[in-house]
């Protein structure tokens, strides 16, 4: 279940659930799947890793059907059912724990520091809903019977909570360990001015504290394997400045159009192409013709005037997260032309 991004016009406030955003690596404990071979599990993501047939299941996946190589112990004590979550190693950590997490050897002294924070708890019948998973990373269609039969699972009797029941469950009933861990939810008011008032005074104490954001759960949503306004996110952004310094060509649905500025942002260089408009990608007849047959390359630098609304050294104003270890902005998007007085 994925979120939308929190507009305090369009989603409900008053009376949802509010928890910090952790930057960690998304996945579910499917218990079902340990110490099967990947082979015999349908959803499974096989389409880049032919060479993986015959991996181990440790229960942990990825968002794109990945196996989590975590060991053993990890899970000891975990219960018996599927747990949806994130493995999260702190505040301004996220790099570090790609870095264990990704492991087909994982390392026993890193993983002592992880933990999994769980955030719902859907059956198996909800997690297999039928449907298409399109991601560049994992692209299959998923057969809830087929599934259910390959893991063994019976449907019958199993019920479907809200959210509210859920976690209200998972307080009284998960037995945490040093490693699982229920993330906290806290009810905000029946009414939208003071849970909005909450709201903000949050998104600043906890950035402040490094961390990444806020969500927003709706008390009576049913977790589904969809993008949800019924859950939503909330960032404190930033504004920055950088300067035009190239062009790259766009693929896809913008080949023969610009698909980012190459920009100079301090000491850093990144490309810069989310937020941009089809007019904006416009270029001009040499440089389109030229982007046309080098999709996702830079434009030659011998081009005269290749976009005919940012020219060279345009210097312009973008929205970002925060910043990775290396200086570059994470969740960059254009904004404007730099207002000058």
């Amino acid at each position: 279940m994925l979120a939308d991004e929190f507009n305090p016009a369009k989603h409900r406030s008053a009376g949802t659930y509010l928890s910090e955003k952790l930057d960690g690596m998304r996945c579910l404990w499917l218990p079902a799947t340990k110490g099967l071979n990947t082979k015999l599990i349908p959803f499974a993501n096989r389409d880049k890793k032919k060479e993986d047939n015959n991996q181990i299941a440790t229960g942990l996946w990825s968002r794109y059907g990945n196996v989590i190589f975590c060991p053993d112990w990890f899970t000891t004590g975990w219960p018996n059912r599927p747990l949806d979550g994130e493995l999260y190693l702190g505040r301004k950590s996220m790099q570090t724990l790609m870095t264990v997490v990704k492991k087909l050897e994982p390392d026993p002294t890193d993983w002592q520091h992880v933990r999994f924070h769980v955030f719902d708890a859907p059956n198996y019948r909800q997690i297999f809903a039928p449907g298409k998973i399109n991601n560049p990373n994992y692209v299959k269609m998923i057969d809830t019977q087929k599934n259910l039969d390959a893991l063994g699972i019976d449907v019958k009797g199993l019920v479907d909570y809200d959210f509210d029941q859920t976690y209200r469950l998972l307080k009284r009933d998960l037995q945490e360990t040093n490693y699982l861990k229920l993330h906290e939810q806290r009810m905000l008011p029946f009414s939208t001015k003071d849970a909005l008032d909450i709201i903000e005074e949050e998104i600043h104490r906890v950035t402040d504290l490094g961390g990444e954001g806020l969500m927003i759960r709706h008390p009576c949503s049913m977790w589904t394997p969809v993008r949800s306004n019924m859950l939503s996110k909330y960032k404190k952004l930033e504004d920055a400045e950088a300067t035009i310094i190239g062009y790259r060509a766009g693929l896809g649905k913008h080949l023969g159009r610009l698909g980012s500025f190459h920009v100079r942002f301090g000491a850093t260089l990144f490309d810069l192409g989310t937020g941009l408009t089809d007019i904006e990608r416009v270029l001009s007849n040499d440089a389109s013709e030229w982007a046309g047959r080098n999709p996702g390359e830079l434009l030659p630098l011998d081009l005269v005037n290749p976009s005919p609304i940012f020219p060279m050294g345009t210097v312009v104003t973008f929205r970002f997260r925060e910043l990775t270890d290396d200086g570059i902005p994470k969740e960059a998007r254009y904004l404007r032309v730099r207002i000058t007085e």
